[in-house]
C-alpha cells in the first residue's frame, strides 16, 4: 500500500513537470534592422543550453544554416610482407566527411511560440514551428526576454526574406 502511495505521488509530481506556454504574439520593431536580428537569432542559437545546441549558424536571406559538425566515416586495407626483421606493408585508406546539421527556410517557419517551465521559473523554450504545426527546432533560454527578442527577430527576418 506505501509503494501505491509513493508511485502515486511521483506520478503527480511528474504530471507537472514541463513547460507552459506563454501567451505571446511576436512583433519585429519597425526600428529593428536585419542586422540586428540576425545577431539576436544568432545569439539565441549559440546562448542555447540544450544539447541540440549548433557549432555554428550562418543567416542568409533565405534560410538559417545550422551546422552540428561533421561526421567522418572510414575504412582501410593493409597488406604486411616480413622481410628480414621488418616488414613491408602496403594499404590503401578511404575517409569520407559529411556536414551534419540543418536548413531553417524562411518560407517554410510558421509561429514561434514561448513557454516558460513550470518547476524552473527562470527557464524559457522558444520552439521554431512548421508551417504546419511540427516543432523544427527548440531553443533553450534563461529569460522571457530573451525567448521573445528571437521571436521577434525570426518574425523580422520571416516578413523580409527574399
Amino acid at each position: 500500500m506505501k509503494r501505491l502511495v509513493i508511485m502515486g505521488f511521483a506520478a503527480l509530481l511528474l504530471a507537472g513537470c514541463g513547460h507552459r506556454q506563454v501567451e505571446y504574439v511576436p512583433n519585429p520593431s519597425p526600428v529593428m534592422t536585419r542586422e540586428q536580428a540576425v545577431d539576436i537569432v544568432e545569439q539565441a542559437f549559440y546562448e542555447d543550453f540544450s544539447s541540440s545546441k549548433p557549432q555554428s549558424v550562418v543567416v542568409t536571406e533565405k534560410f538559417i544554416s545550422l551546422s552540428d559538425g561533421t561526421l567522418s566515416k572510414g575504412s582501410s586495407v593493409a597488406t604486411a610482407v616480413p622481410i628480414g626483421n621488418g616488414a613491408l606493408v602496403v594499404g590503401d585508406s578511404t575517409v569520407r566527411t559529411k556536414e551534419l546539421g540543418q536548413r531553417l527556410y524562411f518560407s517554410s517557419i510558421g509561429k514561434i511560440d514561448v513557454f516558460q517551465h513550470k518547476v524552473r521559473s527562470g527557464r524559457f523554450a522558444a520552439v521554431v514551428r512548421g508551417k504546419d504545426g511540427s516543432s523544427l527546432r527548440i531553443l533553450r533560454m534563461r529569460s522571457i526576454d530573451s525567448a521573445k527578442r528571437f521571436a521577434d527577430a525570426m518574425e523580422y527576418l520571416k516578413l523580409h526574406s527574399s
